[in-house]
């Protein structure tokens, strides 16, 4: 039978023992390859670098912040600022960086220049993982404010520029202070409301021996202020707030006096702390106290100030009017050491506040106790209730140091602007040329009559 070897070879081409067919080829070897390790968290802070140049000129400038990722929760208020005095002009985020980039535009307000300090405090910007930055500082120095006066009269030596600031000292509660005590001034609250005047509102009269002894302690014999000059051509009145034109920009003005033809007005709303006086007042009526209160300070440097046009007038001297050229309109009324001892002023405003920043110390020496020291507090140093008048417009009292106080101190000084006798003196030497002048000098004919 051919059967089983058929089903031998049938078997065989199965793969069985003694079979010729092919093995399979081995499956392609599979290696699996591991995921990547994640991502370290991101820790790092970001930092911020200021760009700002060393030295900058007086002027606006850009600082910039520039941060090394884009960050969230940086505004200006997170800029500190240490150093002059400024003001932040602009704040801007650079369109084309946002979130990495801001701008700070900022212009000095101290005409001496000095440095200026930006910080930003660390954790005050986010990254995107939350981290909070770093602090990072950067200081420039801004070069001082120059301006150049022109226009000024013939042979006026230059107006002192920039500005001289006086330095503020701390109060020292064991100060020893000169005895008698009365010199000290009770200090205002500042929620405390300016008092109504105890000056009277006064029609058009004649001077009274009071104003009339305040005119003499300071032109002494001078021909403008004889008994004849006072009884027909002086006269003195108190408005309840006198009103004024600026000849300059036609605005409005409220001054504390003024003076035409020989008409002193005073305003009684600008005199809250000036003791009371009438055309009867006499020197005798006031105490030691009084005579020598700011109050009573304020209102003989504006009183004199208004007898120095009188005086201009009369005398035809030291009339003039500088018309341009200044920085600002204030400088016609300021005025420095050089110009006292070359008796020259900038304009007629300058030389009246000459005269009476003098008339301000003399009158002090004059009636102050020995022992007292002599006020010379500026407006700018303290409250207007204290301050003297403005005795300021000389840049050498201007440049004074002065103490400072929290308002919560019972009396000063030593708060504010205060110097010896001896300094007072040596300081009234510089007005030597003017005093000569304003005392001993006669009319000068009117250009007319020449």
């Amino acid at each position: 039978m051919r059967f089983p070897s058929m089903l031998r070879r049938l078997r065989n081409t199965q793969g069985g023992m003694g079979s010729t067919a092919k093995s399979a080829p081995a499956p392609y070897p599979y290696v699996p390859v591991p995921p990547p390790d994640p991502e370290p968290p991101d820790t790092r802070s970001p930092t911020v670098t200021i760009l700002v140049s060393p030295s900058v000129p007086y002027r606006e400038f850009d600082v910039v912040f520039s941060w090394s990722e884009i960050v969230i929760g940086f505004t200006q208020s997170d800029v500190k600022l240490d150093g002059i005095s400024r003001t932040e002009v602009a704040w801007e985020e650079d369109e084309n960086q946002l979130g990495r980039r801001f701008i700070l535009t900022i212009r000095p307000g101290d005409t001496h220049g000095g440095d200026l300090k930006f910080i930003v405090p660390a954790g005050r910007a986010q990254d995107a993982a939350g981290n909070w930055n770093e602090k990072a500082e950067k200081t420039t120095t801004v070069q001082p404010d120059t301006y150049t006066f022109t226009n000024l009269p013939p042979g006026t030596p230059q107006p002192t520029y920039p500005y001289p600031q006086g330095t503020y000292f701390p109060y020292d509660p064991s100060t020893t202070v000169p005895d008698p005590p009365e010199y000290a001034v009770p200090i205002r609250r500042p929620d405390a409301p300016v008092p109504e005047p105890v000056l009277t509102v006064q029609a058009e009269r004649k001077h009274s021996p009071f104003e009339k002894h305040i005119a003499r302690t300071i032109f002494e014999n001078s021909p403008s202020f004889t008994d004849e000059i006072f009884n027909k051509k002086l006269t003195i009145y108190v408005d309840p707030l006198l009103t004024s034109i600026d000849p300059i920009n036609h605005s409005t003005t409220y001054p504390n006096a003024t003076h035409g033809d020989g008409r002193t007005g005073i305003s009684r709303a600008k005199f809250p702390y000036t003791p009371a006086f009438d055309g009867n007042t006499t020197l005798d009526d006031f105490t030691t106290a009084e005579l020598n209160s700011p109050g009573m300070l304020q209102f003989i440097w504006s009183f004199v100030h208004e007898l120095a046009h009188w005086w201009q007038n009369d005398q035809n001297r030291q009339d003039h009017t500088w018309d341009s050229g200044y920085r600002e309109q204030q400088d016609r009324y300021r005025f420095n050491e050089a110009q006292l001892v070359a008796n020259k002023f900038v304009d007629f405003e300058a030389h009246a506040s000459a005269v009476a920043t003098y008339a301000v110390i003399k009158w002090q020496l004059e009636n102050r106790p020995e022992g007292q020291l002599i006020n010379l507090t500026k407006n700018r140093d303290r409250g207007h209730d204290e301050e003297v008048g403005s005795v300021e417009r000389y840049m050498k009292i201007r440049g004074m140091d002065f103490q400072a106080s929290g308002r919560d101190h019972t009396t000063s000084p030593p708060v504010g602007t205060w110097i010896t006798r001896e300094d007072a003196k040596i300081l009234l030497s510089d007005f030597s040329a003017l005093v000569t002048e304003i005392t001993t000098a006669s009319p000068l004919p009117e250009p007319d009559e020449e």
